[in-house]
């Protein structure tokens, strides 16, 4: 048996030792605290500053500071979210969310035509002439919620059934033009639909709500319908910081599901998009809210 000297000091040593483990993770845990603390200040001085910073990325600093105010919480979140990613056990819980955050979208330009367009809008008018009621998409606000309105294409199969052609189209630019290098899917995966939504967004609404992604699908596609509305810029986050595409009908966005995504306030006119995402799970026919 040990000497009770020698095994009492093992236990100091121990003891001590989980003692220094415990202090080291607190100090973390402040850091992570005062990283996330210090770039969302940032986050919001930067989006309400009218000042150049000498030496700054223009063009990126330009966009960030013309991002629409009612994004100031959705970009302040994100800005929290690359800073507790610095802490390792919070960036191998989110393993992948930070992936897909990690995941530069791709820009689709002329993804569909006039005629594609068209085919679109009237698929979402047969469906709402059958009875398929649109759905408003609950937001951060009431404005941004009752002005945003979804019919939902998939239900019942019917979008795919009776427009193939152009669902074909879609998802084959899905799959082939997602980056090998992006790890929400492999190139050659069964993915099925999970959603085809066609989004119609009147003036004073948009995608406001902080931190949404798309979770549980991996790939998803937005597509602009519509011309001449103001405002409504289809919005993604690079290292915390807003980046606003601009569209033109027929352009899209292809992106991993999860990365975070937003849509500014429309300020005038109507904003309309089709939007279709892919997962792994079984083809859903069903209505979201069903």
């Amino acid at each position: 048996m040990m000497p009770t000297s020698e095994a009492a000091q093992r236990r100091r040593r121990a003891t001590m030792s989980m003692m220094e483990a415990m202090r080291a993770m607190m100090a973390e845990a402040k850091r992570v605290k005062a990283e996330a603390a210090a770039a969302e200040a940032a986050a919001e001085a930067s989006s309400s500053s009218g000042a150049q910073d000498a030496g700054s990325d223009v063009s990126e600093d330009a966009a960030h500071r013309a991002v629409d105010p009612g994004l100031d919480g959705a970009c302040a979140a994100a800005a929290r979210y690359v800073a507790e990613g610095r802490d390792p056990l919070i960036a191998a819980r989110r393993k992948h969310w930070y992936a897909a955050e990690a995941c530069a979208p791709v820009a689709l330009r002329g993804l569909l035509d006039a005629a594609d367009v068209a085919e679109a809008h009237a698929a979402a008018a047969a469906l709402a002439a059958a009875g398929q009621s649109a759905r408003h998409f609950k937001d951060a606000t009431a404005a941004s919620t009752l002005g945003h309105a979804i019919v939902y294409l998939h239900a019942g199969g019917y979008f795919q059934a009776r427009h193939a052609r152009l669902f074909a189209k879609i998802e084959r630019a899905m799959r082939s033009r997602a980056p090998a290098s992006w790890t929400c899917c492999d190139r050659d995966e069964a993915l099925r639909v999970r959603c085809i939504e066609h989004h119609t967004y009147g003036a004073g609404s948009g995608l406001l709500m902080a931190n949404h992604r798309d979770n549980d699908s991996c790939l998803t596609v937005s597509a602009l319908l519509s011309d001449g509305h103001g405002g409504g810029r289809f919005v993604t986050y690079r290292d915390g910081r807003p980046q606003p595409h601009d569209l033109g009908a027929g352009d899209a966005v292809l992106f991993p599901s999860e990365k975070l995504h937003n849509i500014e306030t429309v300020t005038s006119g109507v904003r309309t998009a089709l939007v279709v995402e892919l997962w792994r799970d079984k083809t859903n026919a069903k209505d979201r809210f069903q």
